[in-house]
């Protein structure tokens, strides 16, 4: 089936996803106007019950008890204590109900507002992420070691929600599924790689390989460098994986080890990363990055195109969108015209 201008957003974004030269490269407006984009986001959390429901994105009070603190900057917060920082309060903790009419009470206008688009389901803050914010981070990083066993039994806790609510988000449509979890600073690795591979990679590949099996792909966020540990990624099957903050990135370190993209000096013209407002994705499969002035788009349209691209939002990304939609009709008339010469 060739492709053509009638082709879905949908398509687009997993022919970005599969490396298969989508028409155009798909673009996903993360945190505002995402009807502008390819991909809309569902925030899948909750807060307490009966307060709120799905898709509202308040992250004021987490349906696992922990409570963020809201600067009214635009950010989600910041735990100001942890939630069961004593180890009697944690073993008679109960995981959060699935509470599924809650939790999708606004899927009908999402999926309305959807389109053709892709249908990104989001986790929001996941895995060792709620761990600290249950425990609190000094604990969380001291529990392994001090307390193997009652970590082990709050991981799995969260894992195994995580891993339910998976299966429920596969039966309502969604062609993606959204972790995001920190396990780096700016500097470098929270705890050693070791410990990482032995404590949390094979939690995450049970969950990514159910997504799999679902039908879902696997979309991973983390902030920081953690590059020693981005190669154990792309093993255990994340097909989208952000690179939030690629100017803080060691990419020379994994780049024999998979695909990623170049380091800051290496990049093409037009391409852009800082701290503010831009992402960019690598994983087994895709690259997700992002960049500012449409006359640079066409210079490296060419060169990022056959790699799996997804862009992010970005002021004045909107210029760009139109020269995307329409290149390639204009090389087909400048090759009508030459044929014609």
């Amino acid at each position: 089936m060739s492709k053509n201008c009638s082709q879905s957003r949908k398509s687009i974004v997993e022919q970005a996803i599969n490396f298969t030269s989508p028409l155009r490269i798909p673009i996903w407006f993360i945190n505002c106007d995402q009807t502008g984009g390819d991909v809309l986001i569902y925030h899948l959390s909750l807060g307490r019950k009966g307060d709120g429901s799905g898709n509202d994105w308040d992250w004021t009070n987490n349906e696992w008890g922990y409570r963020l603190e809201k600067l009214n900057n635009g950010t989600m917060g910041h735990p100001k204590e942890p939630f069961l920082p004593d180890w009697q309060s944690v073993e008679k903790l109960q995981p959060p109900g699935l509470r599924e009419k809650e939790r999708f009470a606004s899927l009908p206008q999402f999926l309305t507002r959807c389109e053709d688009r892709y249908r990104l389901a989001s986790l929001d803050l996941s895995g060792f992420t709620v761990y600290t914010m249950i425990r609190g981070f000094e604990n969380s990083m001291e529990d392994p070691y001090l307390e193997p066993e009652r970590f082990s039994f709050l991981l799995d806790l969260i894992f195994d929600f995580e891993c339910d609510l998976i299966r429920l988000y596969a039966q309502h449509g969604f062609h993606g599924i959204h972790f995001a979890d920190y396990c780096a600073t700016q500097r470098g690795m929270m705890i050693s790689p070791d410990s990482w591979r032995e404590l949390y990679k094979p939690r995450y590949k049970r969950q990514f390989a159910l997504a799999h099996e679902m039908g879902l792909h696997v979309w991973f966020h983390c902030c920081g460098n953690f590059a020693p540990i981005a190669g154990d990624f792309h093993d255990i099957g994340v097909d989208v994986l952000n690179i939030s903050q690629p100017n803080v990135f060691d990419f020379d370190s994994i780049a024999s080890r998979q695909t990623v993209f170049p380091d800051a000096d290496q990049l093409p013209d037009g391409i852009h990363h800082r701290h503010s407002g831009r992402d960019l994705y690598g994983s087994r499969k895709v690259i997700q990055t992002a960049w500012d002035h449409s006359r640079r788009f066409h210079r490296v349209r060419r060169r990022i195109q056959q790699h799996g691209y997804v862009a992010t939002e970005l002021p004045g990304l909107r210029r760009s969108i139109p020269a995307a939609a329409t290149c390639k009709a204009k090389r087909m008339k400048k090759k009508q015209r030459r044929n014609k010469s």
